[in-house]
């Protein structure tokens, strides 16, 4: 069996008391991983029992970028605050070989949770001469692939169908917040909570023969892929007061969803019991919450 399981953290932030710039103030997190596991345990014999389990698990991968409560911040061109994650997981489980009873199963776990955060504390004050923009990008990816191929007078096939905790589970969460009593100035201002990709992908094959026709052979698999993303701008306190005197834009998205379950499976014998099952659930939330009282003033875009 293989097992991996990682964290990661990435934090950038200014909590000094004032920054005055005359140019551009950049306050950039980047978060990026790719991780995999990998197992294998083909053989024969007499009896010939494998068992392959690979196990990949990224319980925490947190990415932030922020501002200070009461920091103040003064730039004649510019301010980003940008918080970005590109997260990878992956399992794959092989078990194959035969003998006179051969049992092959292999199991595959792969679990991401990415969670990305940009955001000023309560009473910060930002002004920008140019652009102000508080940005989140989140981009997630999980893949498990099993394989089991059983040969014997009786044979028996297991691809993720036993696995208790099988296939892919992502959880991802892209964050913006404008903190209490924050003041955000700018000549337009942009807050974009963005969830960019995920990508979940399970792949399961089994497959029994038996030597002898009058026997049995059985050949089970499961993909599944579990996703809960959650695309959110928090705007707090009545007394935050956001200005864009060339506009204001306030977003929160998901693009670029992909879910892709792909279980087969076959048995050979006079007694062949085979099934596959791809199974899982997709559940999005993109929103913005806003506290009551809050003032968001806009001017007029600039046509050209």
């Amino acid at each position: 069996s293989a097992t991996l399981t990682a964290t990661f953290t990435v934090d950038a932030h200014i909590a000094a008391t004032s920054v005055n710039a005359k140019g551009d103030v950049s306050i950039i997190a980047i978060g990026a991983s790719g991780v995999m596991t990998y197992a294998d345990t083909s053989g024969g014999g007499g009896l010939s029992v494998g068992k392959a389990s690979a196990d990949t698990r990224v319980t925490s991968a947190t990415t932030k970028a922020y501002v200070g409560a009461s920091t103040i911040i003064a730039a004649s061109d510019d301010v980003l605050i940008s918080a970005n994650s590109d997260h990878s997981v992956g399992a794959s489980a092989r078990s194959a070989g035969g003998g006179g009873i051969s049992a092959k199963i292999a199991f595959t776990t792969a679990r991401l949770n990415n969670s990305t955060e940009a955001f000023t504390m309560s009473g910060a004050d930002i002004t920008a001469g140019d652009a102000l923009a508080i940005r989140t990008s989140n981009k997630s990816t999980g893949k498990t692939d099993t394989y089991t191929l059983s040969i014997g007078v009786g044979a028996g096939a297991d691809s993720d169908d036993t696995n208790p905790d099988r296939g892919v589970i992502i959880i991802a969460t892209s964050t913006v917040t404008v903190g209490d009593g924050s003041v955000l100035r700018g000549d337009s201002v942009s807050l974009d909570a963005d969830i960019d990709k995920i990508d979940g992908y399970a792949h399961a094959r089994a497959e029994a023969y038996s030597v002898i026709f009058f026997s049995v052979a059985t050949a089970f698999a499961r993909a599944k892929v579990d996703v809960t993303a959650d695309a959110t701008v928090n705007l707090i306190g009545s007394t935050t007061r956001i200005t864009g005197v060339r506009g204001v834009d306030i977003q929160a998205r998901q693009t670029n969803i992909t879910i892709t379950r792909d279980a087969s499976q076959i048995a050979v014998a006079l007694i062949p019991p085979q099934n596959h099952f791809e199974e899982g659930t997709v559940t999005l939330h993109s929103h913005l919450n806003e506290a009551p009282d809050l003032v968001v003033t806009a001017g007029a875009r600039d046509p050209s």
